[in-house]
């Protein structure tokens, strides 16, 4: 991602799908993990 190219103003929708990004990457790995232990 090019964060020279955006201004304040869409600075911070970036930052927000970066975390939703990182909460569903988080629940894919609980997931696998929950399969790795079943």
């Amino acid at each position: 991602m090019e964060y020279r190219k955006l201004g304040n103003t869409s600075l911070q929708p970036a930052i927000t799908v970066v975390l939703a990004g990182a909460r569903n990457a988080d629940q894919a790995i609980a997931n696998a993990k929950a399969m790795e232990i079943a």
